[in-house]
């Protein structure tokens, strides 16, 4: 059994290991798988009960970055087409500038409008990735597993921008992760999932680090010392 609450401008960390349950979770937070049972409230609105023309209000306020960056474009679109996806579905407004204004806030610029996802770099095109989810200006970004794909410079350089993101523009994220270091750098509260259901629940990350729970030690020792020579082979 799940149950969790997320406050507006907040960084809700879902922490477990691979193939435990987190992306079904994620489904059906963002009202595309629905649950045995229970229910999914956004915004005082039941996701998987409301009307279709409110839940088309709910899903424009309801975004999400995916894991492969790759997958979740059309290779043939550039970068303006991909960005200005929600836009034509949602709105009927002047896009480009708004679209280049988007890519300033995700560390790129004018210049990429017309390439192709070929011609970007994997953290490049999960920056691209974020600037659509951000289009809309949602209530409400799930991240699931964001950085899994990229190098670890890349991982920290897209942990840097979702940091600013949420300073800047006050958003609330649900963060899904086997990450830890990403975890503890992002993070304002934090589940633990094993198994589909919620082990523990912490306010702070500091409650985290602090915790006995079984699994939340097993996560914890999985992180390697940041040198080799402080590393063991257990």
């Amino acid at each position: 059994m799940i149950s969790l609450s997320i406050q507006k401008g907040q960084y809700f960390t879902i922490l477990g290991p691979s193939g435990l349950g987190k992306s079904t979770l994620a489904k059906i937070i963002l009202g595309v798988e629905k649950p045995t049972f229970g229910q999914v409230t956004f915004l005082g609105q039941n996701l998987y009960t409301t009307k279709s023309a409110t839940m088309q209000q709910l899903r424009r306020d309801l975004q999400v970055v995916f894991q492969d960056s790759v997958s979740a474009v059309n290779p043939r679109m550039t970068a303006e087409k991909i960005i200005a996806e929600p836009l034509d579905n949602f709105e009927k407004l002047e896009k480009q500038a708004y679209i280049i204004e988007l890519l300033h806030q995700v560390g790129l610029d004018k210049n990429d409008l017309t390439k192709y996802p070929g011609e970007f770099s994997g953290g490049q095109l999960q920056r691209i990735n974020i600037a659509r989810a951000l289009a809309l200006k949602p209530k409400l970004l799930v991240l699931d597993e964001p950085i899994s794909s990229l190098d670890v410079v890349n991982q920290l350089k897209i942990i840097e921008l979702l940091k600013r993101l949420k300073k800047e523009l006050q958003l609330t994220f649900v963060f899904i992760t086997h990450d830890i270091k990403a975890a503890y750098l992002l993070s304002d509260q934090i589940a633990i999932l094993e198994n589909g259901r919620m082990v523990e629940q912490y306010e702070h990350v500091q409650q985290f680090i602090a915790s006995t729970n079984p699994v939340a030690l097993k996560l914890r020792k999985s992180v390697l010392a940041e040198h080799p020579r402080q590393r063991t082979i257990r």
